[in-house]
């Protein structure tokens, strides 16, 4: 009788810390989540043609640190053959200027809606595009600059813009 009662009482210490082990609060075995993840380019992006614009698209940025141009300088005499900016959809925030020039094919500037911040605009020689509509969502600049763009009727994107410093 003594050797069962020694049996119990030395199965009861080792199961119980077993049991105590496996018996977690749920909130520790619960996955965590995180909000998305940005995922940011460090310096200046330049795309001048439509496979950089695919190319760079395609590393899914959020986020540039720097400044984007499309196209070329408008100082430039080349222009660039880009007519789809749809692939840029994910970028949300340009910590620099966006310079939008020299792209005589570019119809439109659909898919920049996702743009909420750019600290400048530069949108000079887009020979056909008629609205920057989808720039509505950036409400602060440093400098503004619109020129020479035949077919631009329609400048309403801007007018979420609240201030020029």
């Amino acid at each position: 009788m003594k050797n069962k009662t020694l049996l119990k009482f030395f199965l009861l210490l080792c199961v119980t810390p077993l049991i105590l082990i496996s018996c977690k609060d749920d909130e520790d075995s619960s996955p965590t989540q995180e909000g998305p993840t940005q995922k940011i380019f460090n310096g200046n992006v330049v795309l001048s043609s439509q496979a950089q614009v695919d190319d760079f698209a395609h590393e899914n940025y959020n986020i540039i640190d720097g400044d984007l141009l499309i196209g070329f300088q408008a100082s430039s005499t080349q222009t660039s053959n880009i007519t789809d900016l749809s692939e840029l959809i994910s970028i949300t925030s340009i910590d620099g200027s966006l310079n939008i020039s020299n792209n005589p094919i570019l119809p439109n500037l659909e898919d920049l809606n996702s743009l909420n911040l750019a600290r400048g605009l530069e949108f000079r020689n887009n020979t056909i595009i008629i609205t920057m509509l989808p720039l509505v969502n950036i409400l602060e600049l440093t400098f503004l600059q619109v020129e020479d763009n035949d077919a631009l009727v329609n400048i309403e994107g801007l007018s979420g813009v609240t201030k020029i410093l």
